[in-house]
């Protein structure tokens, strides 16, 4: 385990992340589940792919933001490993605690959290980072995941977990 983070604390493994942007990618992935959790409790948690992509997706943007990599090239990155996968895990199949756990074991963590970063990176090009944001405001209101999907980004939760994978489909 590189890091954990849960009511408040974030506890890191320095040893076992390498390189500074390797660090401060986990850093601030981890920060944003603090931040989620802070917006929406335990709510944040309804779509694991949207907790765990807008993690990768803000994580990506602090790298991109100190110098080490574009979002752009974690973009082409995440692309590039989903495109190469024999099976790929599709957003619809992320969605639950237990769902994400199969996905881990079944193809690996590399390829569910790019799949998951790739979906959050799309939506924030689509609607811009607030909206993400907004996203998880709406949960912490006791708003369904489902709702609060829609009314942000202005499709069904599954429209859009289709629309991915028709996407990830092509670059194979």
């Amino acid at each position: 385990v590189d890091a954990l983070a849960g009511n408040g604390l974030i506890v890191v493994n320095v040893d076992a992340v390498p390189t500074a942007r390797q660090r401060t990618f986990l850093l601030a992935h981890e920060l944003t589940h603090h931040y989620q959790r802070q917006l929406a409790g335990l709510q944040a948690q309804q779509v694991k792919w949207m907790l765990e992509g807008t993690a990768e997706a803000v994580g990506a943007a602090v790298v991109s933001r100190r110098g080490f990599f574009t979002v752009q090239q974690y973009k082409d990155n995440w692309f590039r490993g989903i495109s190469q996968a024999g099976s790929k895990p599709a957003l619809g199949m992320l969605r639950r605690s237990n769902d994400w756990a199969t996905a881990l074991s079944r193809y690996g963590s590399g390829l569910t959290y790019k799949t998951a970063g790739l979906g959050v990176l799309m939506l924030m090009e689509q609607q811009g980072q607030r909206s993400v944001v907004a996203y998880f405001e709406q949960l912490g209101s006791g708003v369904t995941a489902d709702s609060a999907f829609e009314s942000v980004f202005g499709l069904p939760l599954a429209d859009f977990e289709l629309q991915l994978a028709d996407i990830t489909r092509k670059v194979s």
